[in-house]
C-alpha cells in the first residue's frame, strides 16, 4: 500500500454519494522534372503534389505549404491546402470535401500521406484525421495477445472517437465499435503484472500513461466515466488494486460527481474478486496525471473523500 499520505484509513463499503531521365528535356517535360516528376517520389509530400499535377489540378505556392485546385469539386480558385508535416502530409479542402474523396480522385489513399512504411504507419494509428478533427493522441486497445481490437482517438478539445481495423475500408478503419469486444486499456500488461504489483485503475488513458511513466502498472476502462462493465473485474482477480477517482465538480442537473460514481462502480465490481481494493484521489489537481505533474509521487495519493 502507499505510504504516509494514506494512513487515514481505507474507503468504507458504505456510500453516501528514385531514377533520373537520361535524355535532354524541354518545355513541359523539363518543368515536370524540375518539379520532381522525372523520378520516383521520395516523400509523401512529393507523392501528393505529383498526383495532383497528373490529375490536372493547378498547384501554387512554395516550400512546405501549397494550395491546389481541389480534384473533388469544380474548383476554379485553389481551395485545397497541402502542408508538409515532416513525416506526413496534411490536406484540407476549405470547401468541405471529404479527405477520402479528394484522395480517391487522384488515385491515393490515406496511407499515401505518410513517408515511412505508409500503410502500416497509418493502420497503427499514427494518423491524425478523425471525424471530430485532428487527433492529438491515439490509444490502442488490444486483446490478451496484443492484437488491436479498436482505438480511441482524442482531439485537442477533448472529443473522443472510436474506430476498429477494417481492411475493406479505403482508410483501413471503420469508425464504429458496434459488436466489438470491449477490454481494459493495456490489458496484456495488467495480466502479466507480477503478483506483488499494485495495479492502478484510473479513469482515462492520459492517466495511465502518466502512471506508466512513473514506473507503475495502470489501466482504465474504455469510454470514460459511467461506462464500467462488470466483466472488466475479471482481470483483477487476486490482485491489489488502487482506484484513483477523478475530482469532478458537482453536476447541477444530477447532483452527482461523475468521477466519484465511476470509481464506486469499479470498486463494487472489483472488490469481491481482488485481494484488496482501495479508492484514492489526487492530492493536487483533478486526476492522477495532474497529481504526478505537480511533482507528487504515487505514495502521496490521499484517501477518497465521499
Amino acid at each position: 500500500m502507499p505510504g504516509n499520505a494514506l494512513r487515514a484509513g481505507p474507503v468504507g463499503p458504505a456510500r453516501t454519494s528514385a531514377q533520373a531521365p537520361a535524355k535532354e528535356l524541354n518545355g513541359d517535360s523539363a518543368f515536370r522534372v524540375a518539379r520532381g516528376f522525372g523520378r520516383r517520389p521520395s516523400t509523401a509530400f512529393e507523392r501528393v503534389l505529383g498526383a495532383l499535377e497528373r490529375h490536372g489540378s493547378r498547384v501554387t505556392g512554395t516550400g512546405r505549404q501549397r494550395a491546389a485546385q481541389c480534384p473533388a469539386h469544380d474548383d476554379r480558385n485553389p481551395s485545397l491546402s497541402i502542408t508538409d508535416g515532416n513525416d506526413r502530409v496534411l490536406i484540407r479542402c476549405h470547401a468541405g470535401c471529404d479527405t477520402d474523396d479528394v484522395l480517391a480522385e487522384i488515385g491515393l489513399t490515406r496511407a499515401d500521406l505518410f513517408d515511412r512504411d505508409d500503410r502500416q504507419q497509418y493502420r497503427s494509428g499514427d494518423d491524425q484525421w478523425t471525424p471530430a478533427g485532428p487527433a492529438v493522441a491515439v490509444y490502442s486497445y488490444t486483446d490478451e495477445r496484443g492484437e488491436v481490437l479498436y482505438q480511441v482517438t482524442r482531439t485537442a478539445d477533448k472529443q473522443f472517437r472510436q474506430r476498429r481495423p477494417d481492411p475493406s475500408k479505403r482508410s483501413g478503419w471503420d469508425w464504429s465499435t458496434r459488436d466489438v469486444r470491449m477490454v481494459l486499456y493495456r490489458l496484456p500488461a495488467v495480466l502479466a503484472a507480477p503478483d506483488s504489483a499494485c495495479i492502478f485503475l484510473v479513469e482515462g488513458e492520459k492517466d495511465v500513461h502518466a502512471l506508466e511513466a512513473a514506473g507503475e502498472i495502470a489501466t482504465c476502462s474504455p469510454r470514460g466515466a459511467g461506462k464500467w462493465r462488470p466483466e472488466y473485474a475479471e482481470a483483477f482477480a487476486g490482485r491489489d488494486v488502487l482506484i484513483v477517482a477523478d475530482r469532478d465538480a458537482l453536476d447541477p442537473k444530477t447532483g452527482r460527481r461523475a468521477g466519484a460514481d465511476h470509481a464506486w462502480d469499479a470498486y463494487t465490481s472489483v472488490q469481491p474478486v481482488a485481494r484488496s481494493a482501495w479508492i484514492v484521489q489526487a492530492a493536487e489537481g483533478k486526476d492522477a496525471a495532474d497529481h504526478l505533474a505537480a511533482g507528487l509521487g504515487v505514495t502521496e495519493f490521499v484517501w477518497w473523500e465521499l
